[in-house]
């Protein structure tokens, strides 16, 4: 019959996933936001472990210190840089991309993980609806004026 081997090797088979996760990102340069919380927070470390040097795009960067922190302190081989932008304003994503482009001479990912939820409905200082604003136009904005300089490294992750 079939050796134990290839019963495991045929139901719990490496996942492509587990095998991106082992890539060396050393040299490797990602902006990410939404990275102080939930999924984003653990994608961020796992990154940070890989040895990429993240740019990490949030609102408060207070909180994003703590997590630098935290992460640091697990010594971890990228470097982690707070870019403070609240994604509510479409002048202030402007303001982080400039910040960003001045900052990054390469950028090989780009991660949109920032999100939420907003309730009672509000407005955006430029009048649009917040959660589409926050959930939608924002990361839109961030990508449209990040992507020549993503397009331009032959390297990207």
């Amino acid at each position: 019959g079939p050796s134990k081997n290839l019963w495991m090797d045929t139901f719990f088979a490496r996942k492509s996933t587990d095998m991106v996760l082992d890539q060396d990102l050393a040299g490797k340069t990602i902006v990410f936001s939404g990275g102080t919380d939930g999924m984003g927070r653990v994608a961020v470390e796992r990154l940070a472990s890989m040895g990429a040097d993240i740019y990490l795009v949030a609102r408060n960067p207070d909180k994003a210190a703590k997590v630098i922190s935290e992460i640091e302190t697990k010594s971890f081989a990228g470097n982690m840089t707070t870019i403070r932008c609240d994604l509510s304003s479409l002048d202030d994503v402007r303001k982080a991309a400039n910040e960003i482009l001045e900052k990054c001479k390469r950028i090989d990912l780009l991660v949109n993980c920032a999100g939420g939820n907003i309730s009672p409905r509000q407005l955006s200082p430029e009048g649009y609806e917040l959660n589409f604003v926050v959930n939608y136009l924002s990361s839109f904005l961030l990508i449209e004026l990040l992507l020549d300089r993503i397009q331009s490294n032959p390297n990207k992750a």
